[in-house]
């Protein structure tokens, strides 16, 4: 399973978030956001979590360790999210700042949802906006590992669950089911809000389209064909071209197929990307980490210096991208893989 176009597409989704935090710049123009859906971005890379998950279990010969397992997804996430978490707040940091934000510093070095809010699929923020998505990436991982203490049926069962929680909970709590994100149920344990959202469902939808993509075998023509197909109707649904919801109806409709899609392209040897947006794939993590703190020191740098900002809106977005892209690339290269590296090595010191 080659996944060059997977990694394009992770370049893809975490400009989209980019995009979408970016669309403030515009609000003194008066007209219609330019990218009023580019928060699906994060969907697109809950599907492709389950989709990686799948693929790299089933084939390394430690796919049966879940401790291994666990462990790696740590060593991959947490310490770069802590670093970007720090940087984020380092002009914030005291002792009062410390004392009157405890539970949200403590919520997110556990990566648990700090439930201020009633509404979902954030129901607050930790301490660096963005992560709200790693609690859910987290829960994803934890119940992973633990399916993968079975022998048999592991993706099965895990899906199962995930359907019992997103879906059979709702039902069983409220005698329906809403398929949107941006919900609130007041369930008899709170937590439940967060963790039976819909939204846990997309991870599930990532593990069925590896499955599938086991069973696929299309011809380049056939591969290509469905990636425009699917493309075409995501790009619609992302500019919102289309006056359709997002939730997990549309998201499965448009985002598990797109993804799908792809991966039956890197299937059939069918790279659609350039390599240069493959690669940006590599740093998509970083990117996406990174975004929040580039945008609020270059409007910080803009409001403390004169610059027009907000006067040019489209110049002030490419810069935020570029700036943000570069950052990124940086991260990558000097401290994501590096620190990844060497905290792998003590590990297996060990």
């Amino acid at each position: 399973f080659r996944s060059q176009n997977i990694q394009a597409i992770r370049t893809i989704a975490a400009l989209m978030v980019c995009a979408f935090h970016l669309q403030y710049l515009f609000m003194n123009e008066g007209g219609a956001k330019p990218f009023p859906n580019g928060e699906m971005g994060v969907q697109v890379f809950f599907v492709i979590s389950g989709l990686i998950m799948y693929h790299t279990t089933r084939d390394q010969h430690k796919s049966n360790n879940p401790f291994a397992f666990l462990l790696n997804r740590i060593i991959r996430i947490v310490p770069l999210y802590l670093l970007v978490t720090f940087v984020y707040v380092a002009d914030d940091l005291s002792a009062d700042f410390i004392s009157e934000n405890a539970s949200r510093i403590l919520s997110t070095v556990c990566f648990i949802a700090p439930m201020t809010d009633v509404v979902g699929p954030k129901y607050g923020y930790p301490l660096l906006d963005v992560g709200w998505t790693l609690n859910y990436e987290m829960f994803f991982y934890l119940l992973f590992g633990l399916a993968m203490f079975l022998k048999s049926h592991k993706y099965s069962i895990l899906m199962l669950v995930f359907i019992s929680i997103g879906v059979l909970y709702q039902l069983a709590n409220t005698g329906g089911f809403d398929p949107s994100y941006i919900t609130y149920h007041d369930y008899p344990h709170q937590a439940m809000n967060f963790y039976a959202n819909p939204i846990v469902l997309l991870f599930a939808l990532g593990v069925l389209a590896g499955m599938m993509l086991d069973k696929i075998q299309l011809s380049k023509k056939a591969a290509l064909f469905i990636f425009g197909l699917t493309s075409i109707c995501f790009i619609n649904h992302v500019l919102a071209w289309w006056s359709l919801p997002v939730n997990i109806f549309t998201d499965t409709a448009f985002i598990f197929t797109w993804v799908l899609a792809a991966a039956l392209c890197d299937k059939a040897n069918v790279q659609v990307f350039p390599g240069s947006v493959t690669k940006s794939g590599d740093s998509s993590y970083s990117l996406y980490l990174w975004q929040p703190v580039v945008f609020a020191y270059l409007r910080t740098i803009a409001e403390k210096t004169g610059l027009p900002y907000l006067e040019y809106p489209w110049m002030s977005f490419l810069l935020g991208l570029i700036s943000a892209m570069l950052v990124a690339w940086l991260s990558y290269k000097v401290i994501e893989t590096k620190v990844t590296k060497f905290l792998r090595q003590k590990i297996s010191m060990l």
